[in-house]
């Protein structure tokens, strides 16, 4: 694309970037207007999402937060409580931890068994999310002793079960939290839970252990389809704890369990390793990767893994070698924008300057997310 084309480009996505937030600043005072909004209340689940739905895209969150305020003094219906004290929980935009758990305090006494036990099981989510394992426990332990419809005295919803095992591990309590869990399937989602969605590697690594020394895990018919899933949860934990010879151990015995290594996942592995800044240990992997036939097609990004490795262990001359053999074999903006940090660091700037604006006029916005702007 040519800078003229470029340019002409920008200044239409600028002017339709402005002409939809025009609309929808438009659309929201034909519905609401300036008086509406501040005593505008839903009348279902639906307009209240429509409403906060034409906020995300907009600075000025407050007309929501109000909103979502003004449900929980006058509630005006449950399931529409139930929905604001989710935004109010969980939304990055709207999120309000003190609220939520203020009105769902206030409205207990006035719920039947049935409402006081989910109420509960949400009270337990939030401290959990907040980080007050006790008072999360302490809720679903209440849970459990009341009645439901569905889920009975002593049973909760999975989920919540899951997350009494976290509470339990964080008391270091394992016997209790092994009592929580019957299936390997079971066991393994809830790793897999601490580790994606929690980041919480050293839990992820003491669960991982207790999952492979168990012995009613191991006896479970399902056990070693989910041993792949448990070490690399294991190497990428370790790893990102900086226990390098564990994350070794582990990725050995992965290695160990594969017949055959065109079915070990290093590409994930190696992005996983570099992610947490393991590049020693991605580095040995790559070598492992380059020895298999499917690493031929895939030469560009071998490059580009080892140019990432080279860069975080400080070694410039090495990782440009590899970003520049990476554009050599596909024109591709990833390891071409990685030349500018380390041409300049080498001191090469006019390099360095001519890259940038090479990408700047094919692909600015590439340059902005990877802050090179």
């Amino acid at each position: 694309m040519g800078a003229n084309s470029f340019g002409e480009w920008f200044e239409h996505w600028l002017d339709q970037s402005i002409l939809t937030a025009h609309k929808n600043n438009q659309a929201l005072q034909e519905l609401y207007g300036d008086g509406k909004i501040s005593s505008f209340l839903p009348e279902n689940v639906e307009e209240l999402r429509d409403f906060v739905f034409k906020f995300n895209h907009l600075k000025d969150k407050n007309p929501v937060k109000n909103l979502l305020k003004r449900i929980l003094e006058q509630s005006p219906s449950q399931e529409i409580v139930e929905q604001s004290i989710d935004y109010l929980s969980y939304d990055e935009h709207y999120k309000n931890v003190q609220i939520a758990l203020h009105f769902l305090a206030q409205s207990l006494p006035n719920l039947d068994e049935t409402g006081r036990k989910k109420n509960l099981c949400q009270q337990g989510k939030v401290f959990f999310e907040s980080g007050n394992f006790q008072r999360a426990l302490h809720c679903f332990q209440s849970a459990l002793a009341l009645e439901g419809p569905v889920y009975h005295r002593d049973e909760l919803e999975e989920p919540y079960l899951r997350l009494i095992c976290q509470c339990l591990l964080k008391s270091k309590n394992q016997k209790a939290a092994l009592e929580t869990v019957d299936l390997v399937d079971e066991a393994v989602l809830l790793l897999e839970e601490i580790h994606h969605i929690y980041n919480d590697h050293e839990m992820a690594v003491e669960w991982g252990e207790i999952i492979i020394d168990t012995n009613k895990f191991k006896e479970d018919e399902e056990f070693e389809d989910y041993l792949q899933d448990i070490h690399l949860v294991l190497i990428y934990a370790n790893a990102a704890l900086k226990n390098t010879l564990k994350a070794h151990e582990y990725l050995d015995r992965l290695i160990d369990l594969k017949a055959n290594p065109n079915n070990i996942p290093y590409e994930s592995i190696v992005e996983n390793l570099i992610k947490v800044r393991n590049y020693t240990l991605a580095i040995w992997c790559l070598e492992k990767y380059s020895g298999l036939l499917r690493s031929k097609q895939n030469m560009e990004w071998l490059y580009f893994a080892k140019g990432q490795c080279f860069l975080g262990l400080e070694k410039l001359q090495e990782a440009r070698d590899c970003f520049e053999k990476s554009y050599e074999l596909k024109h591709w903006v990833a390891p071409y924008a990685q030349l500018i940090g380390i041409n300049k660091k080498l001191g090469e700037l006019k390099a360095a300057e001519r890259i940038k604006n090479e990408v700047l006029a094919l692909n600015p916005e590439y340059l902005e997310n990877m802050n090179y702007l």
